[in-house]
């Protein structure tokens, strides 16, 4: 008789965790842009740092079936700023200015689910972009409205929705 352990745990788990260091440069590029779209499993709690260098556009958007909390701070800073939480489908967008970022996103997960079960390494599809701008005037849009302001293209990738079908967006 051999024994196997065929349920995840958050030690057993094989899936892909988000990076901890977004500024290293097989994700940022030289100029200070980022676009990093994947499934990752996010623990109970994951911290990730971000070096901004110039003003910049920062989108972070997360799908799941997990409830996720997500607060940031800067260097320096001790207290944590809640950005956004949601029990699904969570987006925010923020202006940055130089410095340097702390993100942590907290999952809450399902009264439901079990600690030990076969789902519990589930991933999370996960988008953060950083674009550096020099028009201060751009509008950021991170919820869905009938009334779409002009978003920069090189911040999202399309397809992409925001409540109403991409046809309707202003070029």
């Amino acid at each position: 008789v051999e024994f196997i352990q065929d349920y995840e745990t958050q030690w057993n788990c094989p899936s892909p965790r988000p990076p901890q260091d977004l500024s290293i440069p097989e994700l940022m590029s030289a100029d200070g842009s980022l676009h990093l779209v994947d499934n990752f499993y996010f623990p109970d709690e994951t911290e990730m740092i971000l070096d901004v260098t110039s003003p910049s556009l920062f989108r972070f958007a997360l799908k799941s079936s997990k409830a996720h909390s997500v607060y940031f701070r800067t260097e320096g800073e001790t207290a944590w700023h809640l950005a956004d939480h949601s029990s699904q489908d969570l987006t925010f967008a923020k202006t940055l200015q130089p410095n340097v970022y702390y993100i942590r996103v907290e999952t809450w997960s399902a009264s439901s689910q079990s600690v030990l079960s076969h789902n519990f390494c589930s991933t999370s599809l996960v988008e953060i972009s950083v674009k550096p701008v020099e028009d201060n005037n751009l509008y950021l849009c991170s919820s869905p409205t009938t009334n779409l302001p002009h978003v920069y293209s090189g911040l999202i990738t399309p397809p992409y929705s925001f409540g109403i079908p991409t046809e309707h967006v202003a070029p």
